[in-house]
């Protein structure tokens, strides 16, 4: 994540200011892209399936979803040490909705390695929602989505020590049901290729019947072995407004090595900086809102910690 982005987040955010991420043009399709088989080396090292059917970086860990309908497919897991005594974890993984209605605004009611929580966002598609003027995410009933998470200061033996992880997410149903964002910038093309850093995700949108800024693509990196392990950004239009119907080009960070499947969303917000509509922070699903904006805002934060 880049800090500019950060930075306008942090004014827009607060104010529960109008966003929304989506995966493809067409809306809630599935942020699946490019190919499990290009050639790419694994980086992410062994997966397995564990004893509960989840596939991970740690098979020998057992994974319990405390309640809820959302259910953790795959996980990865990333500590970096700091020092001696500390480290910082990462987790990237995928969740699938369950239930049998599609949930909305999805937050991590907990996330504990051990004893150890760790604060998670789930991203996905935008929809539309009577309750506010804002785009949200929505998982359809049977839908798949990302999740990613992170905390420093963690003690360096975590994952060694640690035997469990049990985890809850959590999401609304709305009456009536969101429908597919019609802001959504619609995917002309994206592919992986090579640049002067290494890797990175390229392509081309198009913005749809309304003007859009503050647009930041994220690319979820999936490994060979079915894991989503790193994540980066692109910023078309440096953050700009990009006027209605118009085609744009973007292109993410890099990485070092080659990928070839990854996971794409776009999260944008609606208008121009002037002009953007602010919802009823006194409205409780406007609040849930900004509660899901917040931790965003947190994550992003820890990341850019030393």
């Amino acid at each position: 994540m880049n800090v500019r982005s950060v930075l306008v987040l942090v004014v827009v955010g607060l104010l529960a200011a109008c966003s929304g991420s989506s995966s493809k043009g067409d809306g809630g399709a599935g942020g699946a892209g490019g190919s499990a088989n290009c050639g790419a080396p694994s980086v992410a090292g062994t997966a397995a399936k564990n004893p509960d059917g989840i596939l991970t970086n740690y098979p020998q860990l057992r994974i319990t979803k405390a309640a809820g309908d959302f259910a953790i497919t795959t996980v990865y897991f990333n500590l970096t040490a700091f020092d001696a005594t500390t480290s910082s974890i990462r987790v990237w993984g995928d969740l699938k909705n369950n239930g049998p209605s599609q949930l909305c605004i999805p937050l991590h009611q907990s996330f504990a390695i051990g004893t150890q929580d760790v604060l998670c966002v789930v991203d996905g598609n935008p929809y539309q929602i009577e309750a506010l003027t804002s785009p949200v995410v929505c998982v359809e009933a049977g839908g798949t989505t990302v999740f990613y998470g992170i905390e420093n200061s963690v003690s360096p033996t975590l994952l060694a020590d640690a035997t469990t992880l049990s985890y809850e997410f959590s999401g609304l149903v709305v009456s009536p049901p969101g429908t597919p964002h019609p802001d959504d910038p619609v995917l002309l093309s994206a592919a992986p290729k090579q640049v002067s850093g290494g890797w990175a995700l390229a392509g081309q949108m198009r913005s749809g019947s309304n003007d859009i800024f503050n647009v930041d693509v994220t690319v979820y990196i999936r490994d060979p072995n079915g894991l989503i392990f790193d994540d980066r950004s692109a910023f078309p239009f440096d953050l700009g407004t990009i006027a209605a119907n118009t085609m744009f080009d973007f292109e993410t960070y890099s990485i070092a090595t080659q990928f070839c499947a990854y996971e794409r969303f776009d999260e944008f917000l609606i208008g121009t900086m002037a002009q953007a509509a602010l919802d009823d922070t006194g409205n409780p699903i406007a609040a849930r809102l900004a509660e899901a904006q917040r931790r965003k805002l947190a994550a992003r934060a820890a990341m850019r910690a030393p």
